[in-house]
């Protein structure tokens, strides 16, 4: 996949979100951009993995 297609999926998803996730995810991206040390892959990964019963409720 294209970065271009990427992003469109990226955005399609952000769209369905509800305010409280998508400021969550939010936190997580900037965290990441302000320290590049962050494996930000793991720590999504970590956090759909251990939160996937919260987010499921928040999608509610």
């Amino acid at each position: 996949m294209t970065r271009a297609e990427v992003k469109d999926k990226i955005n399609q998803i952000i769209d369905r979100l509800p305010d409280q996730t998508l400021e969550a995810v939010y936190e997580l991206f900037e965290k990441a951009d302000k320290d590049r040390g962050i494996d930000l892959t793991a720590n999504l990964d970590k956090v759909l993995k251990e939160d996937f019963g919260l987010l499921q409720r928040l999608a509610k």
